[in-house]
């Protein structure tokens, strides 16, 4: 049974647990102690919204003296006009997360700051984290307007394992030039009665018009020299088209 001294022992223990409490909470309050400092995050275009605003949330609980609050602007991620507004009507953001393109256009209006001083101040070398061609969006004369947090990945051959196997190929192994890709392409490939094809092996037409420009850079044609009348744009045109509509006389029936 518990005494008069002992029950008012454990309520004057809760009394201070509950004031550790209250403290610990005001301590933490947004301008009680000190007050965090805002940062203004806009997302143009709303792309990756849900991972932006998973990390924004995960800064947030985890830092002590920042807060980011996150807006997601809808429109096109390379639609201007809300950032030039904004800067005319002095209340651009601190932060803008939007298309490479808009960067590139941005980068030369004023608009953007120069983040090299503290990409050097931090020993951030993203010279040797990003290709040339990425780092050239954010980029001018040398100096950092932007840093990268993605890029296009359009080099990469996936396989389906089993399709290889089902076919005596062997599935640890994928095609490293064109011919090998034409040949597992022939070997994948089948027929129906009807002549129609029932499986297509690979299809390099397929997808989004980016797969062109990176088909023409593997076959060496170049996109920047107006002077060059380069004939591999022709050929890549032609196996392009004709690559997967068209099987060889080896592939195996349906």
């Amino acid at each position: 049974m518990t005494s008069a001294n002992e029950l008012k022992s454990k309520v004057v223990t809760c009394i201070r647990l509950l004031m550790i409490a209250m403290l610990l909470v005001l301590m933490t309050a947004p301008g009680i102690l000190a007050a965090k400092t805002k940062v203004d995050y806009w997302n143009v275009g709303g792309a990756q919204k849900e991972y932006i605003e998973h990390m924004v949330e995960a800064f947030n609980r985890t830092s002590a003296d920042i807060v980011v609050e996150h807006t997601r602007l809808a429109g096109s991620s390379s639609d201007l006009s809300q950032i030039v507004a904004a800067h005319v009507s002095g209340s651009v953001p601190d932060l803008i997360y939007t298309d490479r393109g808009a960067i590139r256009n941005l980068r030369a209006t004023g608009i953007l700051m120069d983040l090299t001083p503290y990409i050097e101040r931090e020993g951030w070398d993203l010279r040797r984290e990003w290709v040339s061609a990425t780092l050239g969006t954010v980029i001018l004369k040398d100096r950092f307007y932007g840093i990268p947090v993605d890029a296009l990945v359009m080099t990469a051959l996936f396989r389906n394992k089993a399709m290889f196997a089902d076919v005596g190929l062997d599935p640890e192994w994928a095609p490293t030039t064109i011919a090998e890709l034409e040949e597992a392409d022939r070997r994948l490939t089948r027929l129906g009665s009807d002549g129609r094809a029932t499986q297509v092996g690979f299809v390099p037409w397929g997808g989004v018009g980016q797969h062109a420009f990176m088909w023409s850079l593997l076959w060496g044609s170049d996109w920047w020299d107006p002077t060059k009348n380069n004939p591999f744009s022709t050929d890549l045109a032609i196996w392009s088209c004709f690559n997967g509509a068209n099987p060889g006389p080896d592939a195996p029936p349906a």
